[in-house]
């Protein structure tokens, strides 16, 4: 028996007028949908499985609290939080009495500080980001990856801080002498131990040793490591008749033996930088030494009568500042050949960014390109100022005698 049509309702049409509309009762469409649900069984067995993801998001997140992912994310905050508020400007009085030349850095952007009772980082308007005290006696520091390791020339104690927090302290076996830090947080310190020996010791980023190296016949002068840490370079020096002997040391941090040796004669090693393309450069006393970490061969670039005044690294270059009998100059080494500068006065402090260098002088603060020795701009030095520090290729922190300035160069030379 067929079933009677009902009407389902209305249409209306274009002008208005409203047409009734009929469709079979029967029809598929109109039949109610059933709503498919889960199971009690199904739906138990998420919930577990949710509350197990939960917990293991949980613990992993507990786990790897002090981990260096999670570190750089605090760093990260602070510095969007803290270091994006604006301050009252430069210049701006130092923390503490006294920040040594070589205790003033520029780390993204920011002017870092280590006087003789802080390490301070603030921002491009002088906004303090942190500030945090120490006890050390002959504080000096050294960065890499947005961390700085504090230590205590010829004392046992050091820190790693970044900017969210104290990442670690420690007292190390003998006094330290030299330093070296990674972007992965790997460090090593270099100490004079109770036995005379003059000692590499080359740590995880939690603090844990990894490695050690030992001389009883050499002085560890210097030394750097290479971007994730698993290998080195010292410089030592020996007397041998009388005469000082330097010698360089590639060493693999998983095996016992060094794995190539360079001597560099009578020069006493005084800075090393493992660049990032591979190139290794090493600052002495009498003459600078550039070349290839692969074959661990060098040339020697020789000072002459000149005497060496100031120093400075940046990502695949060194910068020398010179003095003496002849014009004062600045070289660049890096490349196939040194890049020379001329100047007018004898360098007092040199910073690297990019492809800029930055020469302050007891009058001048200039700003020379790298690569064919051209000065960019000049400017009169503030007085007093002892050191710059680059934060990008148009700006530089300058270190007074009790502050900090800033210098935009591309704003001096309008």
């Amino acid at each position: 028996m067929a079933t009677k049509d009902r009407k389902t309702g209305y249409a209306r049409l274009k002008y208005g007028e409203e047409e009734e509309i009929w469709e079979d009762a029967d029809s598929e469409e109109l039949q109610p949908k059933t709503k498919r649900s889960l199971s009690p069984r199904k739906r138990a067995l998420v919930r577990t499985l949710c509350i197990l993801l939960v917990a293991v998001l949980a613990v992993a997140l507990w786990l790897g609290r002090d981990s260096a992912f999670f570190t750089n994310i605090g760093d990260w905050f602070h510095t969007r939080l803290v270091g994006m508020d604006t301050g009252s400007g430069y210049p701006t009085s130092i923390t503490g009495t006294q920040v040594l030349p070589t205790n003033l850095l520029a780390c993204d952007g920011m002017a870092v500080t280590l006087s003789d009772t802080s390490l301070t980082v603030q921002n491009a308007t002088a906004k303090r980001v942190f500030s945090r005290q120490h006890s050390f006696s002959q504080p000096r520091m050294c960065e890499a990856g947005g961390r700085w390791l504090v230590y205590n020339l010829g004392g046992t104690g050091y820190r790693v801080e970044t900017i969210s927090k104290t990442v670690l302290t420690g007292t190390a076996e003998g006094d330290i002498q030299a330093v070296a830090m990674a972007p992965n947080g790997r460090f090593a310190l270099v100490t004079q131990t109770s036995d005379n020996a003059s000692r590499l010791t080359v740590y995880m980023a939690n603090g844990e040793v990894q490695y050690t190296y030992s001389f009883y016949d050499a002085l560890i002068t210097a030394v750097t490591l290479n971007n994730n840490g698993t290998r080195g370079v010292v410089s030592t020096v020996s007397t041998n008749n009388g005469a000082l002997s330097g010698t360089l040391y590639l060493l693999d941090f998983s095996k016992e033996q060094a794995e190539a040796a360079f001597h560099a004669g009578d020069n006493l090693v005084l800075f090393l930088h493992w660049a990032d393309n591979g190139s290794l450069m090493a600052v002495g006393d009498t003459a600078a030494l550039y070349g290839s970490v692969s074959d661990f061969t060098f040339k020697n670039f020789e000072y002459g009568s000149a005497s060496l005044c100031a120093y400075a690294a940046g990502e695949n270059l060194v910068c020398l500042g010179l003095k003496g009998s002849a014009a004062p100059e600045a070289v660049f080494l890096g490349g196939e050949e040194p890049v020379r500068a001329e100047l007018e006065e004898p360098p007092v402090s040199c910073s690297l960014f990019g492809g800029n260098a930055a020469v302050l002088t007891e009058e001048r603060l200039m700003v020379l390109d790298t690569v064919t020795g051209e000065l960019l701009s000049v400017s009169e030095a503030e007085r007093g100022a002892r050191a710059v520090a680059m934060s990008s290729e148009s700006t530089a922190y300058l270190l007074g005698v009790s502050d900090i300035r800033f210098c935009d160069f591309d704003s001096q030379a309008e």
